[in-house]
This record gives C-alpha cells, structure tokens and sequence, in this order.
C-alpha cells in the first residue's frame, strides 16, 4: 500500500508561518506590556506631582505641603476686627516683626469653629504666659460677611474672652475682596441648610513679612508651633532675645 507524504515545500512553509505567528505574538505582547508600563509611569507621575512627591495623599495635606515649598505671600486686603480696627494681613497689625496664626471661622459654627476657638484660647494664654504679646498674635476671619457684622463679631470676642490685644476677631471690609482671601489660604466654604457652611479647617502661620508659611491642619496632634525652634525659624526674636 502506497504512503503518501507531504512535499518539503509545503512542511516548510508551515513551520514559516507557525514561527511568523509566534513572532508577530510575542510583538503585539511586547508592545501590550510597554504599553502598560507607560501608563503606569504616566498614573506614577502624576500621582507624584499632585501629591508632593508624595508627601502627601489627601487634599489638606497636600495644600500644606505646596506651602511649605513655596510660601505664598498675603494680598493686602483690608479687614476689621472686634473693636472696629482696619488691618490687613500682609503686614502684622500691631507689631511690624509680628508672626500671625490665621484661622477661618463663623460665628453661627457649632461644630469645628467651636474646638479651633477652644483653642486660640489656649494660644492666647500661652502666648501671655510666655512673654510673647506683640510677637505672635491670633487672627479668626469670619466667611460669612452676611451674618457677622462688626457687632456679631464683638459678641462672639466677648464670649470667646478674646484680648484684641493678641487675637482679634475680623472680618472683610469689603465682601467683594472675601473671595480673594480664600483662594489665597485655600479655603473651600459651601453653604448648607439652616445658615450652617461646610468648610475645611486649619491653623495657618503668616510670618512677620506677610507671606503664608506653613498649614496646619486641625486634626494634627502637633502643637500649634508656638514652640522657640519655630519661633527662631520665622526669625521671631524670643524673650530675653531682643537685640
């Protein structure tokens, strides 16, 4: 019986296009995993820049981070406080050589603003208690413009014991510039019901130049850098110090 075999030709070209096959596959995998890994590196690099290097993964965080790195300075816009003073922020508003901790509040908060106020009220004892009246003061500025008028915010420093002597109690004389200084400090206010906002919270230090420095957030368990390592960083002379 007669056994019929393939021509050479036709095993051959078979066993071309087989390896052509594999060729033209493991090409289209190597292009899939380049693929993937510049996507990767692109996702690895943003995640990079919109964190700080990684300093960072949450919005608060990040903002505080950016600052540090690069201060940012204080536009000159004009606000009054408790006792009916016009100050502004970019220059301290009793003491040229003044470091300012800034934070953003409401008179009608009942949550946040309460605890932030609770705790200026620490700093303002401290802040006496060590000699420092005239070189660090506590600023609160109101974002609702609306309600706390310069009298609803001289009932809320008399409530809150505030001394304008070392925190004063403010808000923009002019609501049209309130914008303005939110977006500096990156302050995010939304309205809610019932007159209540919902807002990021933070303590913000300005230096005696008027530059933004450092944030902090408020659910930090630092100190709000009222300590002589921070003060001699922000070239605030310390008592006994003076030249």
């Amino acid at each position: 019986m007669a056994v019929r075999t393939m021509p050479a030709r036709r095993v051959s070209t078979t066993k071309q296009a087989k390896a052509e096959g594999k060729r033209t596959m493991s090409r289209r995998l190597l292009l899939s995993v380049l693929q993937t890994l510049a996507a990767f590196a692109y996702a690895f690099g943003a995640l990079a820049w919109a964190t700080g290097g990684f300093h960072g993964l949450t919005r608060e965080t990040i903002r505080a981070y950016r600052v540090a790195s690069h201060p940012i300075p204080i536009p000159p816009v004009v606000l009054m406080d408790q006792t009916g003073h016009r100050f502004t922020l970019n220059r301290s508003p009793m003491a040229d050589r003044a470091v300012l901790v800034v934070d953003f509040v409401y008179t009608g908060c009942l949550t946040v603003c309460s605890a932030m106020g609770s705790r200026f009220q620490q700093l303002q004892q401290e802040i006496a208690q060590h000699g420092w009246i005239g070189k660090v003061r506590l600023v609160s500025i109101s974002f609702d413009p609306v309600h706390d008028t310069v009298s609803t915010i001289a009932h809320y420093a008399e409530r809150m014991h505030a001394d304008a002597r070392t925190w004063q109690i403010a808000r923009v004389a002019d609501p049209a510039q309130l914008p303005v200084i939110l977006q500096t400090f990156g302050i995010r206010v939304i309205a809610g019901p019932l007159g209540q906002f919902e807002h990021n919270a933070a303590f913000h230090i300005v230096d005696a130049k008027g530059n933004l420095v450092k944030i902090m957030t408020f659910d930090t368990r630092n100190d709000v850098l009222l300590d002589s390592a921070t003060l001699r960083v922000l070239d605030l002379p310390l008592t006994g110090d003076e030249p």
